[in-house]
């Protein structure tokens, strides 16, 4: 559910189609332990903070390089074979 969530921009209405999302998914035991009772909301906007910081971040720091570092090689074509 928080594929791509960085990227958001959340408006009152969709906070609270979030918080419903997630008050029907909290029937689920699984989910509920996985989330320790983390509000979804609150955590996507953790997420777009530590994103803001990042960008505002020096560019030697070491979390600033790893986050604009360009990947060397190719994949190989096709299915991994593992």
């Amino acid at each position: 559910m928080s594929f791509g969530a960085v990227v958001w921009k959340l408006t009152k209405t969709e906070e609270q189609d979030l918080l419903i999302i997630e008050r029907k998914s909290r029937k689920n035991r699984e989910l509920d332990e996985m989330s320790k009772g983390v509000n979804i909301v609150k955590w996507i906007k953790g997420r777009i903070s530590w994103l803001g910081h990042l960008e505002r971040m020096e560019e030697d720091r070491m979390p600033k390089k790893i986050f604009t570092q360009e990947l060397e090689g190719m994949r190989r074509r096709g299915r991994p074979r593992k």
